[in-house]
C-alpha cells in the first residue's frame, strides 16, 4: 500500500461532521494525501464501479441506506482487492467479531482519540490489522503491537501441522482478510465447505472466531 504522498482514501459515512474530522486527522496526520467524502453505500458503490484508484475504504455500519454488517459485506464482495476498515459508534465486541468475519482489516471506535486513530491507520496501512484495546482484552489477548498482515509460512511448525493442505489454504486467506464467499470462490469450493475447513482450523488453534485466530496466529510467530 501506498502511503503519504499517493494514497487516498475513500470515506463513508452519512454524518458529514464527523467525515470531516475524520479527513482532518488523516490528511494533517500525513496517513493519506487526500480522501474523497460519500454518504451512502449505495454512492460507494456507484463510484468505486469507475474508480477503484483507492489505498483503503472507511465505512461506518449505520447510514441511512444501510444497518450493521451489510455494508462491510457488499463492500468487501464487491471489491475484494480494496481493503476495508469500520468506522463506527458501536464498539459491542460482538459487532467487532462480526466485522472481521466479513473480512475487515480493522475496527476503529468513532470515540478514539486522534493519537489512538493515527496509530491504528499507520499499522493498518503497514499491512497490519487493528482491534479497540477493549474487545482484544474481552477475547482473552494480551495488546498487540506489531502488524498483522501476512500469511503463515509454509514452513511454520507446531500448530499448522494438525491442518491439512486444504485447511492451512483456507487458512492463509482468511489470515489475508478474505470473507468466506471469496475464499470459496478464490479456492473454487463451496462457501459451506469453507465454513467447516474453517471450523475445523478453530478446533485445531483452540479459538473460536476469526478475529481470536489473526490474534492467535501473531501470538505464536506465525504471521510478521
Amino acid at each position: 500500500m501506498a502511503v503519504g504522498n499517493a494514497a487516498r482514501a475513500l470515506l463513508v459515512d452519512d454524518h458529514p461532521l464527523v467525515m470531516d474530522a475524520l479527513a482532518n486527522v488523516l490528511i494533517s496526520g500525513r496517513i493519506f494525501a487526500s480522501v474523497v467524502k460519500l454518504f451512502s453505500l449505495e454512492e460507494a458503490l456507484q463510484f468505486l464501479a469507475v474508480d477503484t484508484d483507492f489505498a483503503l475504504i472507511i465505512a461506518d455500519l449505520r447510514m441511512a441506506d444501510t444497518e450493521g454488517i451489510e455494508s462491510v459485506t457488499t463492500l468487501r464482495e464487491s471489491f475484494p482487492d480494496l481493503p476495508v476498515v469500520v468506522f463506527s459508534g458501536d464498539d459491542r465486541t460482538e459487532t467487532i467479531t462480526e466485522a472481521f468475519e466479513a473480512g475487515i482489516r480493522g475496527y476503529i471506535t468513532k470515540d478514539s482519540p486522534p493519537e489512538e486513530l493515527l496509530n491504528a491507520m499507520k499499522l493498518i496501512m503497514s499491512g497490519g490489522y487493528y482491534l479497540p484495546r477493549h474487545a482484544i482484552n474481552i477475547l482473552g489477548f494480551e495488546s498487540l503491537s506489531q502488524p498483522i498482515g501476512q500469511a503463515p509460512d509454509e514452513g511454520s511448525d507446531g500448530v499448522l501441522d494438525g491442518l491439512t493442505g486444504r485447511q492451512r489454504d483456507v487458512f492463509n486467506l482468511l489470515l489475508l482478510g478474505y470473507p468466506n464467499k471469496l475464499i470459496g470462490l478464490r479456492l473454487e469450493m463451496a462457501e459451506g465447505t469453507v465454513k467447516t475447513h474453517l471450523n475445523a482450523v478453530y478446533r485445531v488453534l483452540g479459538v473460536n472466531n476469526r478475529a481470536q485466530a489473526m490474534l492467535l496466529a501473531y501470538q505464536m510467530g506465525l504471521l510478521a
